[in-house]
């Protein structure tokens, strides 16, 4: 089931972490924007609901999207370090647009400021923020 291979794939231990970035590097990145990306790769399993999970996750996405994303990856953020920040606030944001639990939806102000300094000690484009968000 999708659950039981976003389990298997976000698990800790070198096994588990060098199949999911082989998994990961499986999919056609190139030229795609980054929350494309991620829509691309988590279409095929369930991201479990666990932070550090996530996190691995996230890290191993941002790891193969920066080094095999194109253009679009380097216009997107200016590190892997940069692009797991993102990748990660994409998730953030889609869990604050879809949970019927978070009464008070983010703006685009308040999503901006979030993510303010985090592209290597700049801020992202906006563009692509507002990409993002919309």
């Amino acid at each position: 089931s999708d659950v039981a291979v976003g389990e298997l794939l976000a698990s800790p231990g070198p096994l588990c972490e060098g199949a999911l970035r082989h998994y990961v590097a499986a999919f056609e990145l190139d030229d795609l924007p980054i929350e494309r990306a991620i829509r691309k790769v988590l279409g095929s399993f369930r991201l479990p609901g666990e932070a550090q999970k996530i996190g691995r996750v996230m890290e191993a996405f941002a790891d193969v999207f920066f080094a095999h994303g194109g253009a679009l990856a380097a216009s997107d953020a200016r590190s892997a370090g940069a692009a797991f920040v993102l990748a990660f606030a994409v998730v953030m944001l889609n869990t604050d647009a879809h949970n019927a639990n978070v009464k008070e939806k983010m703006t685009f102000g308040q999503f901006v400021e979030n993510n303010a300094n985090l592209n290597d000690g700049a801020n992202f484009e906006e563009r692509t923020l507002r990409r993002i968000f919309d």
